[in-house]
């Protein structure tokens, strides 16, 4: 099953995005892109911090409050969807 391509797509009225990633058995490579026209300005900061911070930056970051105080996954979800 080595470097098997998969393409997710997700779309709501909000915004498109698209995931390819291709695996090995040694690394992951993954490729964002999207259309961010209609989105807020949470949503466009966590996109940004995904794509050029990586998985770990953007969970930190989307579990981060506004005056750094950690969020539950409720409060996550309320604000980012």
């Amino acid at each position: 099953m080595d470097n098997l391509p998969t393409k997710n797509t997700m779309s709501s009225s909000n915004t498109d995005i698209c995931v390819d990633s291709k695996h090995s058995s040694n690394k992951s490579n993954v490729s964002i892109t999207s259309s961010t026209g209609k989105m807020d300005e949470k949503n466009k900061k966590a996109l940004k911090v995904l794509k050029e911070e990586g998985d770990d930056a953007f969970v930190n970051h989307v579990f981060t409050g506004e005056n750094g105080q950690k969020l539950t996954y409720s409060e996550m979800r309320e604000r980012y969807g």
